[in-house]
């Protein structure tokens, strides 16, 4: 991988420093059941990643104090950003071993252990994005019924696409939400105009002033959840999209 850029925290490799290769990956953590029949029931417990690790050589006159920069990294054990091509993980430095051969020629092997994978990171920003959609959603229709709104119910359309981790589908839900909010602003300004034209009658009828007041400041709240689960749903689609589960 000599033309790939590698890059750990503040450490940019380069030259013979920049490994052959990089072994990543991990396993399935999987509990199996063995059943008196000859069956097996296997438990799926969620993913394991191993160790990422590689090796090469720093070189040339600063060898000696580019392997006591990382050496120092990993003494202080703080979380650093590993990228290389189009990866990137949150890592710590797990083993670092040098072979001092002269100062000019330091052979290096690395291991760094994974905080989060950065794909189930966003598959979970995702399933918050959409909790918090229908969230939102629930608490507008559960102060004003949906039939009263000029608008169609996305509910569970966003809890199909979520299960199905289909980020097409999110983003067209958040476009028909964003309709949404464009047809409960349409709405409320009708109804300012109408309280307007009432104002100017005289006297103006207290239960028409409240009611005519109460439904605008209705509207402004539907808009504001409207606009809350269509930015929540939007992130969610942009996250999904992101990781290796959509279609």
């Amino acid at each position: 991988m000599s033309d790939a850029t590698l890059s750990l925290g503040p450490i940019v490799f380069r030259d013979f420093e920049i490994p052959a290769s990089i072994t990543f990956g991990g396993r399935q953590r999987l509990a199996v059941h063995y059943l008196s029949t000859g069956r097996r029931v296997t438990d799926i417990l969620g993913p394991d990643d191993a160790a990422i690790s590689f090796a090469g050589v720093l070189s040339g006159p600063l060898a000696a104090g580019r392997a006591r920069e990382i050496d120092t990294l990993r003494t202080l054990g703080q979380p650093l950003a590993l990228a290389w091509n189009t990866f990137k993980y949150p890592v710590l430095i797990a083993a670092f071993q040098a072979e001092y051969r002269n100062q000019w020629w330091i052979p290096y092997k690395i291991s760094c252990s994974v905080i989060e994978n950065p794909v189930l990171v966003d598959f979970s920003a995702a399933l918050s994005m959409t909790d918090e959609a229908l969230a939102a959603l629930n608490l507008m229709y559960n102060i004003v019924p949906a039939a009263l709104l000029p608008i169609p119910d996305t509910r569970s359309a966003i809890a199909s696409y979520a299960a199905g981790s289909s980020p097409a589908g999110l983003a067209a839900t958040a476009t028909t939400l964003h309709a949404s909010v464009a047809a409960l602003q349409t709405q409320q300004q009708h109804q300012e105009a109408k309280a307007a034209a009432l104002s100017t009658d005289s006297p103006i009828p207290i239960g028409q002033f409240i009611e005519g007041f109460g439904s605008i400041v209705q509207a402004a709240e539907n808009i504001q959840f409207l606009a809350l689960s269509q930015d929540c749903i939007g992130q969610a689609a942009v996250y999904l999209a992101r990781t290796p589960y959509n279609e």
